[in-house]
């Protein structure tokens, strides 16, 4: 490092964007320093981070991805037809690749500068005259950077704010989402199988016992999600774990029941019949399949929660572990939706319902002998019929702890310094702010705010169509532009500070990385964002 005195300057940005980074190489992380493993160690201990493996890094990534909107595929592929939404979700996945890449790069890139400042500063206040910043060596770590932090900390104030504003719109609007639908589904189950009847507490005349049904079965939902909010999320690493199986469990069953029912009428020219009736392209009803197919695979601004307990070592799995989980998803996504498509001559638009008749003989859904549904046909119907609301259960609490510790203040913020003042090739010093502590806001009350406002309003209004339609769309805000943006201004950041080499991390990938095809990514989201909202208003 240099000292800087009143006729010293500090190394220009030429010499430092040839510093040799012997103690780390891009893509492993065999050579990293032994303190700097030791130095993570502790820092996860002192925050209390129970650090887990790739399988659960793979099973809360899942967690986050699969949501309740892939029960709505089906439908979906019926209305837009198989051949447009197969389309239209390929390259949705495509685009989530990318975006999901860039998030891991910002992510590293984030924790990297941070620590590289917060050395300049320990340095220059241990030799009482400033010293050059040191090379920043982008890679994860155990501290949590999430996007509203991120934007903070490349784009200034108004960054954050503006973040903070999509993720609690869309994440809110997500919540009510979830909680009217486990409270209804809970209270139609229960009637259904308790023999008081039917029970739709969204029509209009629901009767007193199945509003009474709903709000009660809505209450103790939130008794559970609340609970599992206020919990770390590698505190709850085991619950989640258990939720995945039962979820693959689910998936299973489902996909399985489906083929039987498929293959079992494919010799009686009902399937031939209903794919001529689904037909391949209707591009009429392209917004059915546009919004479904774009937004399946969004869960980019979770991936700070779902990768910060990820062993230090394992870190370098992240790309491995988030291009599988949404590999993965995709696949049964569009099983799910072409079975689903290829199997009812009437999709309920929440496909699950469609096993409320299932049987367990024959082609599964054929009536048995004896007139009564076999024990093997309840097990299957019970099982995917609550899987909606196992799957709520699993993904609201997550999803509200990721929007409360992006609208909050954390005490680790009084460490983090801000990089809005950035340094042109030609200044001769590095400017940065001051260390300002943080006000601190208890954590606990930040995410009562969040997950508690959603069950209200699902309390107060049950059909919520247009409003999560109208939130939905800040969705592709979230998967597509604001990955896009923060890749480019985070690079930018470390480009114009250190040099052209450093805003390389070990996730960088110039195909896809570079400024210009990150850019034509930018201008891709506005125009798809476009599309969304025109889908919305005259679909």
């Amino acid at each position: 490092m240099h000292v800087l005195t009143e006729h010293s300057t500090l190394t220009s940005i030429s010499d430092r964007s040839e510093m040799k980074r012997d103690s780390y190489i891009y893509g492993t992380r065999r050579d990293l320093p032994a303190s700097d493993r030791d130095a993570a160690e502790e820092e996860a201990a002192l925050v209390g981070l129970k650090p887990y493996g790739s399988t659960k890094a793979l099973a809360m990534c899942m967690n986050y991805i699969i949501g309740t909107g892939c029960f709505g595929l089906p439908i979906a592929f019926v209305q837009a037809g198989l051949g447009l939404t197969t389309i239209l979700i390929l390259c949705g996945c495509g685009l989530s690749l990318i975006s999901m890449n860039y998030t891991l790069e910002f992510m590293a890139r984030a924790n990297g500068v941070t620590k590289s400042r917060e050395a300049g500063m320990v340095a220059t206040a241990e030799a009482g005259v400033p010293l050059a910043t040191p090379w920043p060596q982008h890679h994860l770590g155990y501290r949590k950077f999430d996007f509203a932090k991120i934007a903070g900390l490349f784009s200034g104030m108004r960054g954050r704010l503006l973040c903070q504003g999509i993720i609690a719109v869309y994440g809110i609007g997500t919540l009510w989402g979830f909680a009217s639908m486990a409270g209804s589904s809970a209270a139609s189950l229960f009637f259904d199988y308790s023999g008081l009847g039917n029970c739709n507490p969204y029509s209009g005349a629901p009767g007193l016992r199945c509003t009474v049904g709903y709000y009660v079965s809505l209450g103790m939902f939130g008794c559970i999600v609340v609970s599992l909010a206020l919990k770390n999320l590698s505190s709850q690493a085991h619950i989640q774990t258990t939720l995945s199986v039962y979820r693959a469990f689910a998936f299973l069953l489902m996909l399985s029941t489906l083929l039987l029912k498929v293959s079992s009428e494919i010799g009686t020219g009902e399937v031939g019949h209903r794919f001529k009736a689904v037909g391949g392209f209707h591009f009429s009803k392209f917004a059915k399949g546009f919004g479904p197919s774009i937004l399946a695979l969004n869960c980019h601004y979770n991936m700070p929660d779902a990768l910060q307990p990820l062993n230090y070592d394992e870190k370098e799995n992240a790309r491995l572990i988030t291009f599988s989980a949404l590999l993965i998803s995709l696949s049964i996504y569009i099983a799910l939706g072409v079975l689903g498509a290829l199997a009812f001559d009437q999709v309920n638009p929440l496909v699950t319902l469609n096993w409320k008749h299932f049987t367990g003989c024959g082609d599964g859904w054929s009536p048995c002998i004896s007139g009564n549904v076999s024990y093997f046909g309840l097990i299957v119907r019970l099982v995917i019929q609550l899987f909606p609301i196992v799957n709520v259960i699993s993904a609201y609490p997550m999803i509200a702890i990721s929007i409360a510790d992006n609208i909050s203040v954390h005490p680790s913020d009084s460490a983090q310094l801000s990089v809005s003042n950035r340094v042109s090739p030609s200044s001769p010093s590095i400017h940065m702010t001051a260390l300002v502590p943080a006000i601190h806001t208890s954590q606990v009350q930040y995410r009562l705010l969040t997950a508690i406002p959603p069950l209200l309003l699902a309390g107060l209004f049950r059909q919520l169509d247009d409003i999560l339609s109208a939130a939905g769309l800040l969705g592709f805000i979230l998967v597509l532009t604001v990955p896009a943006y923060l890749q480019l201004i985070s690079k930018k950041v470390c480009e114009n500070e250190w040099g052209s080499e450093a805003g390389e991390t070990e996730f960088s990938v110039w195909c896809i990385g570079n400024n210009t095809v990150t850019t034509f990514m930018l201008c891709i989201s506005w125009v798809i964002f476009g599309t969304g909202v025109a889908a919305l208003a005259f679909g």
